[in-house]
């Protein structure tokens, strides 16, 4: 075993001197860095030694082997001042020593005797490791997490665009932007590509349509092959009342013309949907939306109602769909 401790140290010689006459072999080094651990491990295995007394003038560690590793086992500290207390601390350091290595020589020969391996492996005192318990390697990665907002999507095609006294067929058209990992901005358009014609004996067409931008919420990762939606927004409704054109008749007044009238209202609007994917990005959506204007539109002719629209409103499209995930 080794005895540490600074050249002039008396607690250091005399643990040697004790050490010694109990029938150890001790070899006596230097100061190790306050005794910090590093520095008791490190020599322990350059001497292959099993147990190791170091002395920082204070006080006196006990190091012995346990179990393949060098552990710190009692420390043994002066009291008061004075040679004669140093010199029973020195004693004392000495037992414990010598109590601890017979202690743990007990409990290896207890372990070996009560479950003898079949090949047993040597104790090896060289080749100790640093004692600190290692890093542990750091996890993998967390999987990244599902994107379901797309970068951005475009999409065209047919829709229903009615109310209560018009319906007609639409363009629809659609273009979301992802903000973020589960929403997107929207953008919508439902554009009239004729128009209706109420009756009651009057001479208009109708003509509804409506422009507006939300915010959707795919309910499905982008890359799935259905993807629900949700979304809502605001935007504008109007309608167009039109009247054609007569027949050319000379009344005075020349051939008349085709004229019309247009009013508007905010409107409000959610929708539900749904996505199949066609080929690659390539898609087919078919949605309805839902919504109100905050004031009815009306269409007169001559003073007489002719339409309401816009309290409430809805359609119904199917579209081609361009998704780039």
């Amino acid at each position: 075993m080794i005895v540490a401790g600074p050249d002039d140290d008396a607690i250091a010689a005399r643990v040697q001197k004790e050490l010694t006459a109990l029938g150890f072999e001790t070899l006596r080094v230097g100061a190790l860095d306050g005794c910090a651990r590093s520095a008791v491990v490190r020599v322990a295995q350059e001497e292959s030694a099993i147990a190791a007394a170091c002395s920082d003038g204070d006080q006196v560690g006990v190091w012995v082997a346990d179990g393949g590793s060098l552990r710190l086992k009692d420390v043994v500290v002066v009291r008061e001042d004075g040679v004669s207390e140093r010199e029973t601390t020195a004693v004392r350091a000495a037992e414990v020593t010598r109590a601890t290595i017979a202690t743990y020589e007990a409990e290896e020969e207890a372990r070996e005797s009560s479950s003898p391996p079949p090949a047993p492996p040597p104790f090896v005192p060289m080749g100790w490791e640093d004692f600190d318990p290692p890093a542990p390697k750091p996890a993998d990665s967390a999987p990244r997490a599902t994107r379901r907002a797309p970068a951005f999507l475009a999409s065209a095609g047919l829709s229903a665009l009615m109310g209560v006294d018009a319906r007609v067929a639409a363009f629809s058209g659609q273009a979301e932007l992802g903000v973020f990992r589960n929403l997107t901005a929207t953008a919508r358009l439902e554009y009239p590509l004729d128009s209706s014609e109420p009756g009651f004996g009057n001479t208009l067409a109708v003509a509804p349509a409506f422009a507006g931008g939300g915010i959707g919420i795919p309910l499905a990762s982008t890359d799935a092959r259905f993807i629900p939606r949700l979304g809502a927004g605001v935007g504008v409704a109007w309608i167009r009342a039109i009247r054609p054109a007569r027949r050319p008749a000379f009344d005075g007044l020349g051939p008349s013309a085709e004229t019309s009238d247009s009013a508007a209202s905010f409107a409000a609007h959610a929708s539900v949907g749904l996505s199949m994917r066609v080929y690659k990005a390539l898609r087919l959506t078919a949605d309805g939306i839902f919504g109100s204007t905050t004031s009815r539109l009306v269409a007169r002719d001559r003073g007489m109602h002719v339409a309401y629209w816009g309290t409430p409103f809805g359609a119904l499209a199917l579209r081609l769909e361009v998704m780039f995930p």
